[in-house]
């Protein structure tokens, strides 16, 4: 996945706001960005609790509901915690509507552990 690319970035818009309607008490979406480009989705509610089911797509963030992702993920052994190269939290809506710097990363923290930290835009 690369978010640089419009494609990517309307696809993951759309998951977004997919996963946001059908689970009203998701206020964010965790995204885990593995090495092969894979990426798991969740929505997440106010507490940090995981709403939904984790949702797995392509790099080319087609869904894969019949098991792993890629051929890669499906031969992958060992964590794979080894293989995430990307973990944050995606805040739907316009960015003056998001919650303060500190909420958003005390979520994260409670998604991602005591580590996470939101990136630096």
């Amino acid at each position: 996945m690369n978010l640089e690319n419009p494609d990517h970035r309307d696809k993951l818009n759309q998951i977004c706001n997919r996963i946001v309607l059908d689970h009203r008490e998701a206020i964010c979406m965790a995204l885990i960005q593995l090495d092969c480009g894979c990426i798991h989705v969740s929505g997440v509610s106010f507490t940090g609790a995981p709403v939904g089911i984790m949702e797995n797509y392509t790099q080319d963030l087609r869904p894969d509901d019949t098991g792993p992702v890629c051929i890669r993920c499906a031969g992958a052994g060992g964590p794979l915690s080894d293989r995430i190269v990307k973990k944050e939290l995606i805040w739907p809506g316009k960015e003056s509507e998001r919650p303060d710097v500190e909420l958003r990363e005390l979520i994260g923290r409670e998604v991602f552990g005591p580590d996470y930290r939101e990136p630096d835009d």
